[in-house]
């Protein structure tokens, strides 16, 4: 009994601290990823996300970079993503929505050698499914599965966390997929 009565008051605690979970925002995050053995990618994103009723509508940029040595010759590689997305959301409970965001990106690779480079252009798809939940009124707590479709099919698995400050919040990341993995610190404002 005693558990029972420690869950339910740890939940009503937890209902009464937590807050609705916002949508509209800018934000500008700090990325690193490794990818196919490929080491120390680092870069940047910017992008914003709207919310229309239950309408979510998405747009970034992202791009990253890595200096490496291959076979003895300083290379430097660079890519860029632009995506833009649209999908829905249901609020599950007060603090908590599920959501889903059909993507299209636009994929610009980069590679320079001896003072030569080389850039290629592609197309990709996305489909993201997720949840942001606040779990009091300044910690949420984000998760999705991305199935990205280019040449193959890769699954993107991500937790993140953010503390909220008012109208801005920070928070950390982490990716993984099949052979990369990623993170990113975050700083998002509200509006």
């Amino acid at each position: 009994m005693k558990k029972l009565l420690t869950i339910a008051l740890l939940t009503l605690s937890t209902m009464a601290f937590a807050s609705d979970v916002k949508w509209d925002s800018v934000e500008l995050s700090k990325r690193t990823e490794s990818a196919d053995g490929i080491k120390d990618f680092k870069g940047y994103e910017v992008g914003g996300t709207l919310l229309i009723d239950n309408l979510i509508l998405t747009a970034s940029k992202t791009r990253v970079e890595s200096d490496m040595n291959v076979l003895g010759y300083d290379v430097n590689m660079e890519v860029e993503l632009v995506t833009f997305g649209i999908g829905g959301k249901v609020s599950v409970t007060k603090f908590t929505d599920l959501y889903a965001i059909y993507s299209e990106i636009e994929v610009d690779t980069k590679i320079s050698v001896l003072g030569y480079s080389a850039s290629d252009s592609d197309e990709a798809t996305s489909i993201r499914l997720g949840s942001r939940s606040m779990a009091t009124d300044k910690i949420e707590i984000s998760t999705y599965l991305e199935k990205v479709k280019m040449y193959d099919t890769t699954i993107n698995k991500n937790v993140s966390v953010a503390y909220h400050f008012n109208e801005w919040s920070l928070g950390f990341g982490y990716t993984k997929a099949k052979e990369e993995t990623g993170t990113a610190i975050t700083a998002k404002m509200y509006f």
